[in-house]
């Protein structure tokens, strides 16, 4: 009998990738939800290593304008934990605010919880793919990089925040 070989971290985490690109299709058709939270083990990069996922695929069925799918992931590394000095009771806590993303048919919207935040205190800078979020309220340091599933125009970046929910919208490429 044959020895199946382990496979490594980063193949796993593409069969996944690509297993939830046909679930989101068959969602898609079915206009259904789908939740999925866990844990990835990747000793095999770095002993101790692990990242926490949280995922939620919900879709909407109707016209061409009115589809739209939501993303909501949360990805944690032990190794991306910014660490916060212990005796220190006047730093606030950074924490990875709870972001939803929606790909529409011509832009990206994304939504973002910052309670107790003001939209002076908020910096969003885009690097290529990635929009870095920073924003700085009286309790706490909300911090996240979120990475964006489609081209967008850089200079058609647009924030707006209404009590505590922060909203960003970019204008997908041509």
């Amino acid at each position: 009998m044959a020895q199946e070989k382990s496979k490594d971290p980063v193949s796993t985490i593409l069969e996944g990738i690509e297993r939830l690109a046909e679930l989101a299709e068959t969602l898609q058709q079915k206009a259904e939800t789908f939740s999925r939270e866990g844990e990835i083990d990747l000793s095999a990069l770095k002993e101790g290593m692990k990242a926490r996922y949280s995922i939620a695929l919900k879709t909407v069925s109707g016209g061409n304008a009115a589809r739209a799918a939501r993303f909501t992931t949360k990805f944690t590394s032990s190794a991306s934990v910014r660490q916060q000095p212990s005796n220190s009771a006047s730093v606030p806590k950074t924490i990875e605010p709870d972001t939803d993303l929606f790909v529409e048919a011509t832009a990206i919207k994304i939504y973002v919880q910052l309670p107790g935040v003001q939209e002076k205190d908020i910096r969003l800078v885009l690097r290529g793919d990635i929009l870095e979020l920073e924003a700085k309220g009286t309790r706490q340091h909300f911090y996240k990089e979120i990475l964006l599933p489609k081209p967008v125009q850089p200079s058609s970046l647009e924030k707006h925040l209404r009590n505590g929910v922060l909203e960003i919208s970019l204008w997908l490429s041509v």
